[in-house]
């Protein structure tokens, strides 16, 4: 039980010190529908089963309600978010590697 305590500390640690790596202000607009673009309608995943919306998050940025994920559109190039929490951020760090 110890040992889970420590090495979930220790993967807390890694992603916080990983996420400084990628931190960006908060830019564009907040986005509900997290896998099309509000500007030009473009489905941000080719494939619906396996498809990856991280593959396009350009950063990470603070706000008043959590973690937020800044992507940027590839059709249009206009930039929203979506909350990420810290599953969004090891998802993004799984298409990183």
């Amino acid at each position: 039980m110890a040992y889970d305590i420590v090495l979930y500390a220790d993967i807390i640690k890694i992603l916080v010190m990983g996420i400084e790596k990628y931190k960006i202000p908060l830019t564009g607009e907040y986005n509900s529908r997290v896998y099309v673009c509000p500007e030009c309608s473009e489905e941000l995943l080719e494939d619906k089963k396996f498809g990856n919306v991280y593959r396009h998050v350009i950063g990470f940025a603070d706000s008043n309600n959590g973690l937020m994920a800044v992507v940027e559109c590839p059709k249009c190039f206009t930039k929203f978010y979506f909350h990420a929490g810290s599953t969004g951020y090891m998802a993004f760090m799984a298409y990183k590697t």
